[in-house]
Parts: C-alpha cells; sequence; structure tokens
C-alpha cells in the first residue's frame, strides 16, 4: 500500500493519517454494532424483569390473605 501511494505522489505521513483514520473509523463502525446488540439485549432484559416483577402485583388484589385485606399474609399455595 506504501509503495502504491508513493508511486501516486503522495507523502509517508500523509499515508500515515490515511491508515490512522481508516483504522479510527473501522473500530468506530464496529463498536458501534456491539453497542447496538448490547442495547438491544438490555431492553429485552430490562422487559423479562419487568413482566416478572409485576407478577406479584397483578396476584395481590386476587389473593384473600393478601396483608392489604387483612390477610395473615401467608402463601397458601396449591402444591404446598
Amino acid at each position: 500500500m506504501n509503495q502504491e501511494r508513493r508511486d501516486a505522489g503522495q507523502s509517508v505521513p500523509s499515508f500515515l493519517a490515511w491508515i490512522f483514520f481508516k483504522t479510527t473509523t473501522g473500530a468506530i463502525k464496529e463498536n458501534s454494532a456491539m453497542l447496538v446488540l448490547y442495547q438491544r439485549h438490555l431492553i429485552q432484559n430490562a422487559i423479562a424483569t419487568v413482566c416478572i416483577l409485576m407478577v406479584p402485583l397483578v396476584e395481590t388484589p386476587s389473593n384473600p390473605n393478601a396483608r392489604i385485606y387483612g390477610g395473615s399474609a401467608g402463601c397458601r399455595a396449591a402444591f404446598w
């Protein structure tokens, strides 16, 4: 590559600047692609966590033993 640039009449410092620019832009592109992938997984995990944590909130009104209804807050599951 350096020989081709020299044959085209460009100097070594411009070649080094060009290599630095290409390497930097390639690293930014690769890291931004990984960041998008990471954000996608982060959002999916956040949604799954919220859904799991919503189960007790949704189930509380249907539980007659819930402490907010004057119950003892004991767990009376069918399999216990």
